[in-house]
């Protein structure tokens, strides 16, 4: 009957229509998730490569110690200039950010151990010697502050953008997962050394 061949025409027609429409939408998915899934990866290289500038910042400073100390060492206890020592050795063994962080927190008391002793001595604390010290660490401090923003900024983008819809989607399909190795601020930051008159004032307190 003409009827019937005209319904299986438009039903016909509607099929094609859909296939094509679902063709485009997949499609538009595949392009979608590769462009995703490539974003992400250039993230996490970011992240890497900010890493490794972190990490050079940490060795230059560690490295630099013993020439800075070097003025000082005579009024320094060999038990802070132990200390120092051995977190420089685990700074340079270890691997990751995980391990490095720890590391660096360490070495980072035992400078701070270090600028504490100085600041007791009034004659090292009022050398030229001490000065020359605590420049070259401030210098340091600014670097791996510096190195250390970049990296957590980037860290902050890349598990940001994994929680998004529909860019969550991608990343769970494609093995991208959260990477919560921040380098935070904490107790591992070296105080400012007291001025002079100050550190005079609270040993005359006691």
């Amino acid at each position: 009957m003409p009827s019937t061949g005209w319904r299986n025409s438009v039903r016909a027609r509607r099929v094609v229509v859909f296939v094509i429409v679902a063709g485009m939408a997949g499609v538009a998915g595949g392009l979608k998730y590769a462009s995703v899934r490539d974003d992400l990866t250039h993230q996490r290289q970011a992240i890497e490569e900010h890493w490794l500038r972190v990490e050079s910042a940490l060795g230059r400073r560690s490295d630099t110690l013993p020439s800075l100390m070097e003025a000082v060492r005579k009024r320094i206890p060999n038990i802070v200039q132990d200390e120092i020592g051995t977190a420089r050795g685990k700074l340079t063994a270890a691997h990751g950010p995980d391990q490095k962080i720890r590391a660096n927190r360490e070495l980072s008391l035992a400078i701070a151990k270090l600028l504490l002793q100085c600041d007791l001595d009034p004659k090292v604390r009022q050398s030229a010697a001490f000065k020359q010290l605590r420049e070259g660490l401030a210098a340091h401090e600014d670097d791996i502050a510096n190195e250390r923003f970049q990296y957590n900024d980037q860290l902050e983008h890349y598990n940001a953008r994994i929680q998004r819809f529909p860019d969550n989607v991608v990343a769970s399909l494609a093995g991208f997962s959260r990477n919560d190795a921040y380098f935070s601020t904490g107790p591992d930051s070296i105080p400012a050394s007291k001025k002079p008159e100050q550190a005079d004032s609270k040993a005359h307190s006691r």
